[in-house]
């Protein structure tokens, strides 16, 4: 969610010609996404995310992306994470195909992530956040990163302008706000 802050002191700093130099010298020393979050756009990272491969920009829709109060420690998560026990995985390949194939219910369908396994137990403000994103028109909703923000996939821009007031009386309180819509979409897998 750091993408355009990451841009900007990267510009402010001449380095944003630069990024496949920054990438591979002082993004993954920074932070596992701060190559990503150089770069932009929609790319299969790798790795610990320092290995970025472009892909086609997905499909027209809108994002609307939530913060709830609650703060999250990406340590913790990671140092919770039990892969032995995890059911479901991300389907890369297909999530890879349906970017390239343009097919925006292809790629909501694959939609996952198994921090949430960490993170939704801790936080369910999360979950709450999640149904509700889907009870207003999202085609699907996912905890971003190890969280605690969540973002919903639509593909009708007015459910998603729907979206962004839908929030006000749903007794998720501690729900500050939704940022904004997006004109398009643009994600990292």
């Amino acid at each position: 969610m750091g993408g355009d802050e990451l841009r900007l002191r990267a510009a402010r700093q001449g380095q944003l010609q630069q990024v496949p130099a920054v990438q591979a010298q002082n993004g993954p020393a920074v932070g596992a996404d701060v190559p990503y979050c150089i770069l932009g756009g929609t790319a299969l990272a790798e790795g610990i995310g320092e290995k970025l491969t472009p892909l086609p920009p997905i499909p027209a829709c809108r994002i609307l992306i939530a913060k709830p109060d609650a703060g999250v420690s990406t340590k913790y998560v990671y140092e919770h994470l039990d892969l032995t026990v995890l059911n479901r995985h991300p389907d890369i390949d297909g999530m890879t195909a349906a970017i390239r194939g343009g097919d925006l219910a292809g790629i909501t369908g694959r939609m996952e992530n198994v921090l949430e396994t960490v993170t939704i137990p801790a936080h369910p403000v999360i979950a709450d956040i999640k149904e509700q994103m889907l009870r207003l028109g999202a085609e699907n909703s996912l905890m971003s990163g190890s969280g605690p923000t969540v973002f919903g996939g639509f593909r009708d821009p007015e459910s998603a302008g729907t979206g962004r007031f839908g929030f006000r009386n749903t007794g998720i309180s501690d729900c500050r706000s939704i940022i904004r819509s997006f004109p398009a979409c643009r994600a990292v897998f």
